[in-house]
This record gives C-alpha cells, sequence and structure tokens, in this order.
C-alpha cells in the first residue's frame, strides 16, 4: 500500500490579488506532520521534463505552485495508484469562481504566470477529475 501526499500553497499572488502569507508556512507545517508517524505519507516528486530541468520535490510552494507543476504533481499522485492506497492532496491559497466548463465552478488559483489573467492559473474540479480519469486503473485490479 502506497501512503503518497501532493501539498501546495500560493502565498504570493504577485499583485494581482491580496497575498496570504501564511498559506507557504503553512503547508511546510502540514508536510512535517504528515510525513511523520502515525501517517507516514511520502511526498511525491514531479520528473524532470521540458519545463523542468531537473526533477522537483514537493510540497509546491509560491513560485513553485504554478498551475502545470500542480497538475502534473497530481499526474504523479495518481501514477500507478492501486485500490487500497491512501492518497492526500492538499491546496492551500486563493479560490475564484471560474466560468470555463460550467457557469459559477469553483477553482483554486494556482502561482500566476505573470500575464495577468488569473484565469489562466485556475485549476478547477473538472481539471482534478480529468487526471482521475486518465490514472484510472482497470476494472477489478
Amino acid at each position: 500500500m502506497a501512503r503518497k501526499m501532493l501539498l501546495a500553497g500560493v502565498g504570493n499572488y504577485q499583485g494581482y490579488a491580496n497575498d496570504l502569507v501564511a498559506a507557504p508556512q503553512e503547508i511546510d507545517r502540514w508536510a512535517r506532520l504528515l510525513s511523520a508517524p502515525p501517517y507516514g505519507l511520502t511526498s511525491v516528486v514531479l520528473p524532470a521534463s521540458a519545463q523542468r530541468p531537473s526533477p522537483m520535490p514537493t510540497p509546491l510552494k509560491d513560485t513553485t505552485a504554478t498551475r502545470q507543476n500542480i497538475l502534473d504533481g497530481l499526474d504523479e499522485l495518481l501514477r500507478d495508484a492501486k485500490q487500497d492506497d491512501q492518497l492526500l492532496c492538499m491546496l492551500i491559497g486563493h479560490g475564484s469562481i471560474y466560468y470555463s466548463y460550467k457557469p459559477g465552478e469553483q477553482a483554486f488559483i494556482a502561482y500566476p504566470n505573470g500575464d495577468g489573467d488569473l484565469r489562466n492559473a485556475a485549476i478547477t474540479f473538472r481539471d482534478i477529475l480529468d487526471r482521475f480519469e486518465k490514472h484510472k486503473p482497470p476494472l477489478g485490479t
């Protein structure tokens, strides 16, 4: 049985939204708590990619808690998951109402990419469900 976690916290929104000073510190506290007994969860490590020249450990905080890194982290969290695995994803930061998939869908706002449009940093519930669908194990496994 695997016990894994993906933690991400955004406190610095580069002036696009009010900063949340405590978010990165809270992520560190949760990481310490959840990695120790009795929980013993292991943090996900994002593999090297075109955007990341070397593997990136988590938790993700501020500048590393981008939309792409968080979605890649969800892929790593869910990759090869088995029925009895214990998986945790915690996102701390601003939320918003997003109007892409359906009216009023809620979204987590990741670290802004600098274009001034926080919609490009949004991670919707649909985005998360898509990751679960992508990594869904075959029936009976």
